[in-house]
């Protein structure tokens, strides 16, 4: 609609946005591929493309105001003339219906307050879109890492002490095993002996005791 006319200039290069999401020591809890994928999912919102112009035809008053100004100078933009020629000769119909430069400022800043008033509204969405899609999220993470911490350091404590009674379940099943080994060894040796000498006892002294 062009409705805020400039002259014609060279193309600008679309101005960098700062996405939401900024690079902080948080954006470690996302990994490359994931932050590329974002990256890329996430493009520029046509839908304000002309969004203030837009606003300005909401709040259009009837009769020739800066509107139908701005609609003027548009269809004489391409008129050979310098740009000072341009806005007289559209304002020159404004003042043939008796409308002062004056009034024509005064719809101009009526419009203004209203696009001023519509940026503050939609400033204050995106702060609350922010706070309920951004911050909120991004502090239930902060959150959910503490815990995977919590549980990563517990998972190392439990590790140690795993590996710990292990080695000493280990050290002590050994040394059982052995005493146990020791005291049949013992055992044996000890049955061996009476046995033996009750043998010899019955050999040697069966006679004297008649």
């Amino acid at each position: 609609m062009g409705l805020f006319f400039k002259d014609k200039e060279p193309p600008k290069a679309a101005p960098k946005t700062k996405p939401i999401l900024e690079e902080s020591k948080d954006s470690s809890l996302m990994n490359f591929e994931t932050k590329f994928k974002l990256e890329q999912s996430v493009a520029p919102d046509s839908s304000l493309t002309g969004f203030f112009e837009k606003v300005m035809e909401e709040y259009n008053q009837s009769g020739p105001d800066y509107l139908e100004f701005c609609k003027i100078l548009q269809l004489n933009s391409s008129l050979p003339v310098e740009e000072q020629q341009k806005f007289i000769t559209s304002f020159n119909s404004f003042k043939a219906q008796g409308i002062s430069m004056s009034q024509l400022i005064n719809s101009a800043r009526f419009y203004l307050e209203n696009i001023e008033e519509k940026k503050k509204a939609e400033d204050e969405d995106i702060a609350k879109s922010k706070k309920n899609l951004v911050e909120i999220p991004l502090a239930e993470v902060k959150t959910l890492a503490k815990e995977n911490e919590t549980l990563a350091r517990k998972i190392g404590e439990n590790n140690a002490k795993i590996a710990e009674i292990q080695a000493n379940a280990t050290t002590n099943s050994f040394k059982i095993s052995y005493r146990g080994a020791a005291l049949e060894q013992e055992f044996t040796k000890a049955c061996e002996s009476i046995n033996s000498r009750i043998k010899k006892i019955q050999t040697y002294l069966n006679d004297t005791n008649e």
